[in-house]
């Protein structure tokens, strides 16, 4: 009987222990910290390179995010920032204005970007961030995101979706950042298809600042946005991000560069942030503000309206 009451003991100890030792472990956990300089970087063409450039029909004025239609296959979704309606306009591959998606109740403020999410029993999704705060102003922030529609068929259609839900969420503060960075302008995302977690980049120049929302996301309180690390890419600000639908692939933009990470699913995303990128090719645009990965492989830049400048899709095309 002693025997059996000192092996419950040593049995109850240890998954104490485990407890014990795993929350000190997520208490220890040291954020990371890279630096890249872009003029270090030769533009590495062995994935890719530019295939087209497609002048957009019935441009918005301040495309600030792409996705590729998973659903709508051929098609891409993109919307205005800051100041614009809460509309998702949809593109065929030739660039034409197709219709739009206005997303219910979801006002507003600032939608600076787009990404797909597809759930293990083939849903397919779509997440709007609503992030963007150029005033450094905004005590809080949201994320819509809504299954992926079938667009009608119909020319210049437009469509109300009332089925969208709502992230609300606040950045977790944490001793790794200075005073300086009281609020938070995002705007670039993507969510990881193997877990749903969402990463957010902020905007800052020289510091880009990685935060995470796990999932599962609560819906009737605030999310919390949890600190990872710091991305120094020389003066340069992030302003979008894509993940490949096999989880494979990540695509990060500044307005002069995009770099490229791979990595096979035995590695971290976190862990992928701190290894060397490579530059991938990029034309420039005025003020290109949006990328995604196309099924083909490659990818697809456009940018905002300028008074000089029409927008065009920008395809890149995987060797």
């Amino acid at each position: 009987m002693k025997q059996l009451y000192l092996l419950l003991v040593i049995f109850f100890y240890a998954c104490d222990t485990h407890e014990l030792t795993e929350g000190i472990e997520d208490a220890d956990y040291i954020p990371f910290e890279v630096s890249y300089n872009p003029l270090y970087f030769d533009v590495d063409t062995t994935y890719f390179e530019f295939s087209k450039s497609i002048k957009v029909v019935n441009a918005i004025e301040e495309a600030s995010g792409l996705a590729q239609g998973r659903v709508n296959l051929d098609c891409y979704y993109t919307h205005n920032d800051r100041g614009h309606s809460n509309i998702v306009y949809l593109y065929n591959s030739q660039a034409e204005q197709l219709g739009r998606f206005r997303l219910g109740m979801a006002w507003s403020i600032d939608y600076e970007d787009i990404s797909n999410f597809t759930s293990q029993t083939g849903e397919h999704f779509l997440y709007v961030g609503d992030f963007g705060d150029n005033p450094l102003n905004r005590d809080w922030y949201e994320i819509h995101y809504f299954k992926e529609p079938e667009a009608p068929a119909d020319k210049d259609f437009y469509v109300v979706l009332d089925d969208v839900k709502t992230i609300k969420y606040q950045y977790l503060p944490s001793k790794e950042i200075e005073e300086t960075y009281p609020n938070y302008d995002c705007e670039a995302m993507f969510v990881e298809p193997e877990t749903n977690h969402i990463y957010l980049f902020t905007k800052a120049a020289t510091n880009c600042l990685v935060y995470r929302i796990n999932y599962p996301f609560l819906e009737d309180e605030q999310n919390e946005a949890e600190y990872l690390g710091k991305i120094k890419i020389n003066g340069q600000k992030v302003t979008a991000a894509d993940i490949s639908k096999d989880g494979t692939k990540i695509l990060i933009k500044t307005y002069e560069t995009v770099f490229y990470w791979e990595r096979d699913h035995s590695e971290s995303i976190v862990d992928l942030l701190q290894t060397e990128p490579l530059r991938v090719p990029y034309v420039g645009e005025v003020q290109g503000e949006a990328i995604c990965f196309t099924t083909d492989g490659g990818y697809l830049t456009t940018s905002e309206k300028d008074k000089n400048v029409h927008p065009s899709f920008n395809f890149y095309k995987q060797k």
